[in-house]
């Protein structure tokens, strides 16, 4: 089990860069009408190596506001997850080259060159290969734990 965290030390502007994708994105689960308050349980993680891992927020709890669908609010301080590797990519600031091989049965072979502008911590996905369940997403900025 190992411990991320999502969060940067504010104090250390030298090494803080704004433009990045590496952290765990999650889908907003109500589009951005609620400002992505709320975040769909079902997301992926890009590291510094330049790994995608599918990931799935562990207890599959729900707010009231997503019914019986599991959900969680973006502004949690801490979340457990699971993930897989499914595969790598290089980001250049305004575009990520997807290589997914499909090492997993459930995943498909899918290359692709996307836009991918970074403002806020939220886009809009644009990736036929990475599904989220709503158009835009959202980085989650809470520590993380990988079961």
């Amino acid at each position: 089990m190992g411990v991320f965290s999502g969060c940067s030390d504010p104090d250390d502007s030298s090494t803080k860069n704004t433009n990045t994708i590496i952290g765990f994105w999650f889908g907003c689960e109500f589009g951005s009408s609620d400002g992505c308050i709320i975040l769909d349980d079902d997301g992926y993680q890009f590291t510094d190596e330049g790994e995608i891992y599918d990931i799935e927020e562990s207890t599959q709890g729900s707010e009231p506001e997503c019914g019986q669908s599991p959900c969680f609010n973006g502004d949690n301080r801490s979340l457990t997850i699971n993930r897989n590797l499914i595969g790598t990519y290089t980001y250049d600031g305004a575009s990520i080259t997807i290589n997914l091989p499909a090492k997993s049965p459930n995943w498909q072979i899918c290359d692709e060159n996307v836009i991918w502008e970074i403002s806020d911590d939220l886009f809009e996905n644009q990736s036929s290969c990475l599904s989220f369940e709503s158009s835009f997403v959202k980085r989650y900025k809470g520590e993380v734990t990988i079961n």
